[in-house]
């Protein structure tokens, strides 16, 4: 497949032509999760605005809690701190990129030798003043921020239309930035704009890695497309910061070229790298993936396995 040539482009969300007036910088994997891979010949600013605040959004503040834990670099915005528990108390705590954790209140506590204060550090200021007003002759001895090995509960939903919409934008954007035609996609394209059920995303973990050749810890985003002509089947294999691993089904009328693309981003360096991918199913086994226990047992190991702390995934 050629990449995008420089003429006119249409917008594949409204099928308008992306004037110069509208031209917008489109990630290929949302920047908010790391991904730097971008095109302008995609969407126009208008969708790209509309589906990065109703697909994108959602999805990548659903992801919160990884690309905190993991602190990924995006271009622009700092990273959101996530809300967890502490395991000794089950009070809320909140988690920085930097893992610096505090308090989302202010508890001041009466103790045999005085008054104990536990707050957000940028409040440390207004609780001492508060204090004072209260206890005018208090004194105050030292200041002990919480240990960055705290332990902590952390609980995360995942799963739900907003994630797979966003997924399947993901395999979308791949597959058109690489040259392919949107006839084929109007389906997916419409799921994406427009949501409805999923009939295009399943998780997949097959016994075979998709990176024969992975190399252990790397962190990566991957993009893989396949087009069969014979089986008119278009599909793609999207796997976020290693963990998170996906087939979408994009077409089952496809009559193009023989397909097989890939991108692969290693989070950490921050730069594309070069690797073999395996990846090939028939339509007719898709089916028996969506249906097998072992690919949701898979994705918990594989979460699991990034993180540090007590984490409990929710899917749905």
């Amino acid at each position: 497949m050629n990449r995008n040539s420089v003429l006119a482009h249409k917008c594949y969300c409204c099928d308008e032509i992306i004037t110069p007036a509208k031209i917008s910088d489109e990630h290929i994997i949302p920047n908010a999760l790391g991904g730097k891979l971008k095109s302008r010949t995609l969407l126009c600013s208008d969708c790209n605005s509309k589906l990065g605040s109703e697909v994108d959004a959602p999805f990548c503040q659903q992801m919160g809690f990884v690309t905190n834990r993991l602190g990924i670099k995006r271009e622009r915005g700092e990273l959101p701190a996530i809300k967890a528990r502490r395991a000794d108390s089950g009070d809320p705590i909140f988690i920085e990129s930097d893992r610096t954790i505090f308090a989302p209140r202010t508890t001041i506590q009466k103790t045999e030798n005085g008054y104990e204060i536990e707050c957000d550090q940028k409040n440390i200021g207004k609780a001492m003043e508060t204090l004072k007003r209260k206890v005018p002759n208090v004194q105050f001895s030292k200041v002990e921020p919480f240990e960055s090995d705290l332990q902590f509960h952390l609980e995360s939903d995942f799963g739900g239309i907003a994630c797979y919409r966003a997924v399947t934008k993901m395999a979308l954007n791949y597959y058109l930035h690489r040259g392919g035609s949107a006839a084929p996609v109007s389906k997916a394209i419409s799921f994406v704009k427009s949501g409805g059920n999923n009939c295009f995303v399943i998780l997949y973990y097959p016994s075979r890695d998709v990176l024969p050749r992975r190399i252990a810890k790397q962190i990566t985003h991957v993009v893989t497309i396949r087009g069969d002509p014979v089986q008119k089947f278009l599909y793609a294999y999207v796997e976020l910061f290693t963990a998170f691993r996906f087939l979408v089904s994009l077409s089952e009328t496809y009559a193009g070229n023989v397909l097989n693309e890939s991108y692969c981003f290693d989070l950490q360096q921050r730069r594309e790298i070069k690797t073999e991918t395996q990846f090939y199913e028939s339509r007719t086994t898709v089916a028996d993936i969506a249906a097998a226990p072992a690919h949701i047992e898979a994705f918990k190991k594989h979460t699991k396995d990034l993180f540090a702390g007590d984490l409990k995934i929710n899917i749905s």
